[in-house]
């Protein structure tokens, strides 16, 4: 693969207005605006799995404008989305903790805390209409935090969980939060995923490492001119204030887990 290749991430697909949700939160208007866009602009949507197996190979086979549609966390809105997608013939992948189904987003704070989540019996009703179903782990957990037996358990388990509700094998997974390290991405591959996404707010490239995909995460605004510019060149250059509050929250948690190491 010699392009770089816009893999969308969004969450929830819904108009909360809770605070705790909002910078994840995209309407089903913008959204359906969105997938408009992309067929206004002769982009191609490819499965997830067709990009990642694509990856490496010397001789790409993609399309000239190819994306990729990604959702997070499992919000039962997406059952909004799903009808958008199915409509307009468009493939996209769901990651879901697999512990949390049927239950709420207990990882956010507030009120968005208590957003409902996707049950097994929605879960495989969009699994047979051709959304692909992937792995966020068990528990919405930053996993390079954890022990390595914990992520070991945490890798496993999600996969079971997904294969013995859909009855086929899983291969996808995506870290929560978009957290991994060395030890998280060895016990993903180790575990029989083909490929993992991580966030990067970054276009995804022929030298991504197929267990850390780059992904863009979509901006909420109703905004195509940005939609578009963000489809071209990733969401880097409008995210300069996440950047910065993303790296002192990234440096604040790997202090605190040598300090927690250490004290063991």
């Amino acid at each position: 693969m010699t392009q770089h290749v816009p893999v969308l991430l969004y969450h929830s697909i819904g108009t909360s207005g809770h605070d705790g949700l909002a910078p994840w939160e995209v309407s089903p208007d913008v959204f359906a605006g969105h997938l408009r866009y992309l067929d206004a602009h002769d982009y191609t949507v490819l499965p997830l799995a067709t990009f990642a197996r694509g990856l490496r190979a010397e001789r790409s086979s993609l399309p000239p404008r190819p994306v990729v549609i990604t959702f997070d966390d499992g919000y039962a809105n997406f059952t909004t989305a799903a009808s958008l997608l199915v409509s307009a013939g468009v493939p996209a992948t769901l990651f879901v903790p697999t512990a949390a189904v049927g239950g709420t987003s207990s990882w956010l704070p507030g009120p968005a805390g208590d957003e409902p989540l996707l049950s097994w019996s929605a879960i495989a009703d969009l699994d047979a209409a051709g959304i692909e179903i992937g792995a966020h782990a068990r528990h919405h957990v930053a996993l390079d935090e954890l022990s390595r037996a914990t992520i070991q358990e945490e890798v496993q388990c999600s996969k079971r969980d997904l294969e013995e509700q859909l009855g086929h094998e899983v291969t996808g997974f995506a870290y929560p939060f978009g957290y991994s390290d060395g030890r998280v991405r060895r016990a993903v591959a180790g575990a029989g995923y083909g490929y993992a996404c991580a966030v990067k707010d970054s276009l995804s490239g022929p030298n991504d490492d197929r267990y850390a995909l780059a992904r863009l995460f979509v901006p909420p605004e109703p905004d195509l001119v940005r939609f578009g510019r963000v489809l071209e060149h990733g969401t880097r250059r409008y995210r300069k204030r996440e950047r910065a509050i993303t790296k002192a929250w990234r440096t604040w948690r790997r202090a605190r887990r040598l300090t927690s190491s250490t004290s063991r």
